[in-house]
């Protein structure tokens, strides 16, 4: 194994998992002075808001292939959404949305709200957050980064966390506080390697379950681009189709200059084929785009399946966050933790619940330092 060398060894807070709560979480921390350091399995910060580009010769197709779109209802995120907007990083997209059920004309959405997506892919903002937090001397972002193994040490008057990570980083990490905010099913799998945590204590996380979501997108070239009247507002999301969730088009989105499509499989379905190979997965869900918009698709120039094994939370926990009882400080969160008034599943809820944490933290890591705990 390769190794990675970090210059600070120690941190005041370790964050794993550098989606949309992980950076959330990460900015509140910065800004009461923290030093934090977030780290993630992927190549990339954005977890599930995930932007993919291929290029065959000299064309780019571009995709949104995890989270479709964000609403933000809440005050606070209602004047973020503001402020991303100026910053030119979202944009609304769908103010209605189509659907379709079985034997039905389209319709819109009864809602009528602000769906936004990021100018270039849903990982605009997740990027410009890393940014943000890596031109902080306070803050670094390192992905590509496992982290396989959590000790608690209760050797010194003050107890901290110890991090094992897949690239083995040298020196060891160290953290007064750690912050988890993977897809939860990853967050018990971390909690059961210390043996500072009893199932009895992990137990109330697994309740928390996922639906998953097999994925397609498809690139097509200009001169034979599919344009169906059922595609004119950008997307269709089925209702009862036991097969399609969602069909979107980035080059409606502005995302994408040549035609690319996503196309997203109900979780049912997605869990019964969950291991057929690729080429089935694209055979049977642009067979089912067919059938379901009476048409015939024009050949792919190109084309990828997407696996997400934790692709929306199903069934949530009830807090905006999990904190076991344990001598240093330590939290979970992310998109299955539920906002009073506003639930979970979504990327607000997300965001919401990072905050939540990294608000919590710093109260406590106060009252620690002034010697109120």
């Amino acid at each position: 194994m390769a190794e990675t060398t970090v210059f600070n060894p120690h941190w005041d807070v370790v964050i794993v998992g550098a989606g949309i709560a992980g950076l959330s979480a990460a900015t509140v921390l910065i800004e009461a002075g923290l030093h934090v350091l977030v780290l993630d399995k992927g190549r990339g910060v954005g977890g599930r808001m995930a932007t993919r580009r291929a290029t065959v010769e000299d064309t780019t197709w571009v995709w949104d292939h995890g989270a479709q779109f964000m609403r933000l209802r809440a005050p606070e995120t209602q004047t973020l959404a503001d402020t991303w907007i100026q910053a030119g990083l979202i944009h609304n997209w769908l103010p209605q949305l189509p659907q379709q059920e079985a034997d039905s004309d389209i319709t819109q959405h009864p809602e009528h709200t602000a769906r936004y997506v990021g100018t270039q892919g849903m990982t605009t903002l997740p990027k410009a957050l890393r940014q943000n937090i890596e031109t902080n001397p306070l803050g670094s972002v390192l992905c590509s980064s496992r982290v396989t193994q959590l000790a608690l040490d209760t050797n010194t008057p003050n107890p901290y966390w110890q991090l094992t990570t897949e690239t083995e980083i040298q020196p060891p990490l160290s953290a007064r506080a750690v912050i988890l905010t993977a897809p939860v099913p990853q967050s018990i799998a971390l909690l059961e390697t210390c043996s500072a945590f009893t199932p009895e204590e992990i137990a109330p996380l697994k309740t928390v379950t996922y639906a998953p979501c097999l994925s397609v997108q498809l690139g097509f070239l200009a001169h034979n681009a599919p344009t169906y009247s059922a595609l004119q507002h950008g997307a269709l999301q089925w209702l009862d189709d036991p097969v399609l969730g969602w069909l979107g088009d980035n080059q409606h989105k502005g995302i994408s200059t040549p035609p690319a499509w996503t196309v997203q499989a109900t979780p049912s379905w997605s869990e019964a084929n969950w291991d057929k190979p690729d080429t089935e997965v694209q055979r049977d869900l642009c067979h089912a785009v067919e059938t379901a918009l009476e048409v015939s698709l024009p050949p792919a120039a190109t084309a990828n399946v997407m696996r997400w094994r934790y692709s929306l939370p199903e069934t949530t926990y009830p807090q905006p966050y999990f904190q076991p009882d344990t001598p240093a400080p330590l939290w979970v969160a992310g998109d299955a933790f539920e906002t009073p008034g506003l639930g979970a599943k979504r990327i607000e809820s997300a965001w919401l619940s990072g905050r939540a944490a990294a608000s919590a933290l710093v109260i406590e890591m106060a009252a620690c330092a002034s010697g109120a705990h």
